[in-house]
């Protein structure tokens, strides 16, 4: 998968969890910035652990 796509996924899974577009991108690009990353983990568990992580 190509890391444009995986970032779609990833955002989309914060956007179906209510987070707004606008946090979802800027939390993307916190956690992950602006360099290369590893697009072989599944970016919807990966979205989905960042969520629980940042409410506990």
């Amino acid at each position: 998968m190509d890391e444009q796509r995986w970032r779609a996924l990833w955002v989309e899974t914060l956007l179906n969890a209510g987070v707004d577009m606008e946090s979802a991108l800027d939390a993307f690009d916190i956690f992950y910035g602006d360099e290369g990353f590893d697009t072989t983990p599944d970016p919807v568990a990966l979205a989905k652990q960042f969520l629980k992580d940042a409410e506990g």
